[in-house]
């Protein structure tokens, strides 16, 4: 009776280290064949297969066998780093051909395995399909430490592992080669651009998506607990040609972030925003993991070009001393981009081709605006200089929409219409507005895409006389009044001579 109690301790306390981790699925050949004996031979190796993928084996087995369905769309993660120490404890106490040592084994924690380490760290690196082999580790427990994480990964929580474990496809027997699958926490983050045009002016809203990892403290009898997070933050330098707003952080899944769960912070002189999440900020990421976090830039373009723009998300705390780029680093997303344009407009006297200062023009999205020429209801408004000139700038083209090529018809697509609000002195107003486009423009020469500066040249024809009338009074007033009496009288004569035609 005494011994199959210690027996069934042995097989628990077995089981329960095994599961520490998320193991399961892999390659790597066996140094010694799993041993189909019930006992222990102290002379026998085994090895440790680390697996790394970019995506979570979750609801996957995790019991030290090779994974073999249920990865597809899984691509594995090279360059991870990892040392395998083995844990002899205090007096050996962990020594896994007793039974006295697997006792032992049910009171030992990553966290307090550091004190019992014996011999040279194991260093080894996944390859090109997420897989490092630990071999010919002789029988004992052996802790795992993920020592450089991939590019915008969380690093794995240290676990420990057993050579061997109870084979669980064989329970009278011991597996020794054994595949673990670590959770993985690669954060990945985009940036997209929302550049319509509005009624007021042009809002550039930067909208990052950045996810969050999931990194258990401690993931016991592969039961996933409340990730710990230790530090995450997101980072937008802003292009200096951006003017910025405001800032809104929210959560995908709609759970509430209050204001003391981040810190949010605009430097000017930098024309960066930093959003910073709190001790207490970090607890709601790490309780909603399977979320994202939102964080919206409004922003306006105050010039001409092509503006891009990146965000850096930090995903734990070690990666905010990390370059980007960098193993362990933080994650920065892909470029977007914004295009703003100008019109330049020429004013110039129809014929002469003379400069013309003092005309006042309106611009606007849409030709119905334009018609009513209200400047309350413009864009912008400017008037002309001495040289004839004015220059409306910070116009989105028309041909590239929310960091898209566009073309006329398709949503988003935008023309601007300019109508002459004041016309200068002497000149008559333009009749009708202008329609302009600002298209994608590259140079010639280079093929590389230039700043679009729309030219746009208005001519004013002089102010008609077409008819001058000299009411100064005297001779030439009675003249007109003698001259319309004799109209009205050859009128009367013409008449009466047709009513006495008719009468004969």
């Amino acid at each position: 009776m005494h011994n199959n109690i210690r027996r069934a301790l042995v097989r628990a306390a077995a089981a329960t280290v095994a599961g520490a981790l998320a193991l399961a699925t892999g390659a790597g050949a066996a140094l010694a064949a799993d041993d189909p004996s019930p006992l222990i031979d102290p002379k026998d190796t085994g090895s440790i297969t680390i697996h790394k993928f970019d995506h979570e084996t979750t609801g996957l087995a995790h019991d030290g066998t090779v994974i073999t369905d249920g990865l597809t769309g899984f691509k594995g993660v090279s360059g991870v780093k990892f040392t395998v120490e083995q844990v002899v404890g205090a007096d050996n106490e962990y020594d896994l051909t007793t039974n006295e040592g697997w006792t032992a084994l049910t009171a030992l924690t990553p966290e307090n395995a550091a004190a019992g380490l014996s011999g040279q760290p194991r260093a080894v690196t996944t390859d090109s399909a997420g897989v490092a082999v630990a071999g010919d580790l002789p029988v004992g427990v052996y802790l795992v430490t993920e020592t450089e994480a991939p590019v915008g990964a969380a690093p794995v929580a240290p676990f420990l592992v057993t050579i061997p474990m109870t084979d669980p496809a064989n329970r009278d027997a011991w597996l020794y080669n054994v595949h673990v699958y670590p959770k993985n926490s690669i954060v990945g983050a985009t940036k997209t651009v929302d550049d319509d045009p509005t009624e007021l002016f042009h809002n550039v809203v930067w909208t990052i998506l950045a996810d969050i990892p999931d990194v258990p403290l401690v993931d016991v009898d592969a039961t996933p607990t409340v990730a710990k997070i230790d530090g995450y933050k997101i980072v937008d330098k802003l292009d200096t040609r951006l003017h910025y707003d405001s800032t809104k952080v929210s959560l995908t899944n709609g759970a509430t972030l209050a204001n003391n769960d981040y810190t949010l912070a605009f430097d000017s002189g930098s024309n960066t925003v930093t959003v910073e999440f709190t001790e207490q900020g970090l607890g709601v990421l790490g309780a909603n993991h399977n979320a994202q976090v939102k964080v919206e830039i409004t922003t306006k373009a105050k010039n001409a070009g092509v503006i891009p723009n990146t965000a850096i998300v930090y995903p734990n705390l070690p990666s905010f001393t990390i370059e980007p780029g960098q193993p362990g680093g933080p994650t920065t997303t892909d470029p977007v981009e914004t295009k703003w344009g100008s019109v330049a407009i020429h004013k110039i006297a129809k014929g002469s081709a003379k400069d013309l200062p003092d005309a006042t023009f309106g611009l606007y999205l849409t030709k119905p605006d334009a018609d009513a020429a209200n400047p309350q209801n413009a864009l912008q408004t400017g008037t002309t200089d001495a040289d004839g000139m004015l220059t409306f700038t910070g116009l989105r083209y028309s041909d590239f929409a929310d960091g898209n090529d566009v073309k006329e018809g398709d949503p988003g697509y935008q023309t601007y219409w300019i109508a002459e609000l004041n016309a200068p002195a002497g000149y008559e107003l333009l009749a009708a507005p202008i329609e302009v486009s600002i298209l994608k423009a590259t140079d010639p020469a280079t093929g590389e895409e230039v700043v679009r500066v729309v030219g746009l040249t208005v001519e004013n024809v002089p102010e008609q006389n077409v008819l001058h009338l000299p009411l100064t009074g005297g001779s030439g007033a009675a003249l007109l009044t003698v001259a319309g009496a004799l109209v009205i009288g050859g009128t009367l004569l013409i008449a009466s001579r047709r009513r006495t035609t008719a009468q004969a």
